[in-house]
């Protein structure tokens, strides 16, 4: 089954992306440092919904208009993992190693592992 995409919303997707890779580990919002790779808000999710517009057939224009969000895959996965990486050492640096984990994000003034 082949899904037609607006190109409106491609633009908006690969302009999403490109926020996405741009943006700090941590965003301040109302004074709390939140960070911006959990699912429901983050990158984490940005990637979860590319992955899975990866999975669709497009026709041939609509797929080299998404090239560029697809190519940035590897990209997000990396900003994702960077952000856990440090996430982890300031979390070290503020609690000390006792229930650190190797990647850890920062969401609400708190830290979390395991996932973003």
């Amino acid at each position: 089954m082949r899904i037609d995409i607006n190109k409106d919303d491609i633009t908006a997707l690969h302009n999403a992306v490109e926020v996405a890779l741009l943006q700090d580990h941590v965003v301040v919002h109302q004074g709390h440092a939140m960070g911006g790779d959990e699912v429901l808000y983050g990158r984490a999710g940005l990637l979860w919904a590319v992955l899975n517009l990866q999975q669709h057939a497009f026709d041939e224009n609509t797929s080299t208009a998404l090239d560029p969000v697809f190519g940035a895959v590897p990209k997000l996965v990396a900003a994702i993992i960077d952000s856990g990486i440090l996430g982890a050492q300031q979390y070290v640096k503020l609690h000390g190693g006792t229930n650190a984990m190797p990647l850890m994000w920062p969401w609400f003034d708190e830290y979390y592992g395991v996932g973003a």
